[in-house]
């Protein structure tokens, strides 16, 4: 029995996900996946455990596929795109125990390495391990431990991908006294890393940004992708603005990522067959949408 593991290769959450399930079970296979690829159904046997690991597919049809194949499949996401494309496409009938949906809620929300890591150890939150809740509790935009952010900061200088590293999860997962001194120099590391983006976002929002209307919003812009909400602080003010839109031409399509401090984000998403979070939503086209190309010819 292989346990085939697919995760969002893009950010913490999804890479937490893939170690921790890594370093739980035996005969593990790892497939890191981002927003406009291909699902790899070819690779999954019908005896196969599968995991689909913080990530909402594009369409039904590749959970539906999944499920007809492998007599163990679980899903565990908090996306609200997930739980709608769940709850709409009735999935609760079809797959039955020892399948499962995992998810949060909006008035509790949750990191999907969170939801993973108390289903798979079946413990409650606090005994989920300190290192992997600050990765958890940032993705979830929960910042009240003051170690939150600059962990965050920390971590994208110093860890990998699981496929790449997974040792260094390990020390994340069960970290021994020496290692709770690494994490707290880096820690003190990433303070000052903090110091350094908050400034450089500062400037290079005042180059960047520009404003329009996107699907009826108020919108604050910027070509250019892989950016925290962070990067728009500087600039955008929910009395003027009501969303936040990054994009950047990436592996041949664009890729869109919205923000807000109000809009659902989700629902903008899903018209251009993406989907996400409330506050927090992206989509992959192959053109721009109208708005945004107008607008770039008009700047030029």
């Amino acid at each position: 029995m292989m346990y085939r593991i697919f995760y969002h290769a893009d950010d913490f959450d999804g890479w937490a996900c893939a170690a921790i399930y890594a370093l739980r079970k035996h005969n593990v296979k790892l497939y890191p996946i981002s927003y406009g690829q291909e699902f790899p159904h070819q690779d999954i046997e019908k005896n196969d455990v599968v995991a689909v690991l913080d990530f909402c597919p594009d369409d039904p049809e590749t959970i539906q596929r999944i499920m007809e194949v492998v007599p163990v499949f679980h899903w565990i996401d908090h996306h609200k795109s997930s739980r709608k494309m769940y709850e709409e496409n009735d999935f609760k009938t079809i797959h039955t125990p020892p399948g499962e949906f995992i998810t949060d809620s909006e008035e509790n929300p949750m990191a999907a390495c969170e939801l993973l890591y108390m289903f798979i150890y079946g413990v409650e939150y606090r005994e989920i391990p300190y290192y992997i809740r600050l990765l958890g509790r940032w993705d979830c935009w929960q910042h009240q431990d003051p170690q939150t952010v600059p962990f965050q900061y920390a971590m994208r200088a110093w860890l990998a991908n699981p496929l790449e590293n997974l040792q260094q999860w390990k020390k994340l997962l069960r970290p021994s006294t020496s290692d709770h001194k690494l994490f707290q120099k880096l820690i003190e590391a990433g303070r000052y890393i903090q110091i350094y983006e908050e400034k450089k976002n500062v400037r290079e929002c005042d180059a960047l940004c520009f404003e329009m209307e996107f699907e009826g919003y108020k919108t604050l812009a910027v070509n250019r992708n892989l950016l925290s909400s962070d990067f728009f602080k500087s600039k955008y003010n929910p009395k003027i603005h009501d969303l936040m839109l990054q994009f950047a031409f990436m592996n041949n399509k664009w890729q869109i990522s919205l923000r807000s401090t109000e809009v659902d984000c989700s629902i903008i998403a899903e018209k251009y067959l993406g989907g996400g979070h409330a506050l927090a939503a992206g989509m992959v086209v192959n053109e721009l949408p109208k708005e945004i190309k107008d607008k770039l010819n008009g700047l030029h």
